[in-house]
């Protein structure tokens, strides 16, 4: 049992998230990929990979990050875009950030680099004010969420660590994604 535990949600460029697990190699035995992706993950991998029935949101992977890890006894989680890289180890910063806000007692709900692009989650704080609301797929549902974190006293803490971070890859990847969220959220 750990105090954390690392997730990965993908849905395809499989070649950023290659780099994105080779950016953290202290996580790899805590690390779960959940692959969303329509033909699945190919090729050796260094942690768990858990590929649902269905393609899950991205508010419904990161609920389910949320359950699984307090579920094993986590205290928080770190979770990561597939589409980042760790650098000069950043996560491991991160690591040692969360564990002295948790020592500290500190009310903590999230712990930022390059905004969430590498981030930890306070499982106490998800407990209290729940998870991602699911009717918010995408964008936007890391604004709710804060917001209802905010409202109730828990901070998001940013920290300035850098983290390389190819932004939207996933949806500049997909055309029909793209597309979707062009119309949904006026990108």
């Amino acid at each position: 049992m750990s105090d954390f535990y690392v997730y990965i949600r993908v849905e395809n460029r499989f070649d950023l998230l290659r780099k994105a697990v080779d950016s953290i190699p202290e996580f790899h035995d805590l690390l779960t990929i959940v692959d969303n992706s329509p033909d699945g993950l190919t090729g050796e991998w260094p942690c768990r990979i858990r590929r649902p029935s269905i393609p899950l949101t991205f508010t419904q992977s990161h609920n389910w990050f949320f359950k699984n890890a307090a579920d094993s006894g986590a205290k928080f989680i770190i979770w990561m875009h597939a589409d980042a890289e760790a650098v000069d180890g950043g996560h491991l910063q991160l690591l040692d950030i969360a564990r002295t806000c948790n020592d500290a007692k500190h009310k903590w709900y999230t712990i930022w680099t390059n905004y969430d692009s590498l981030a930890a989650v306070n499982l106490a704080a998800i407990a209290e004010v729940g998870g991602y609301d699911t009717h918010i797929e995408k964008y936007n549902c890391d604004n709710d969420l804060t917001w209802r974190m905010r409202v109730a006293g828990w901070d998001a803490i940013p920290t300035g660590i850098y983290t390389k971070h190819i932004g939207s890859s996933t949806i500049k990847s997909d055309p029909q994604l793209e597309f979707v969220c062009g119309i949904v959220h006026e990108l």
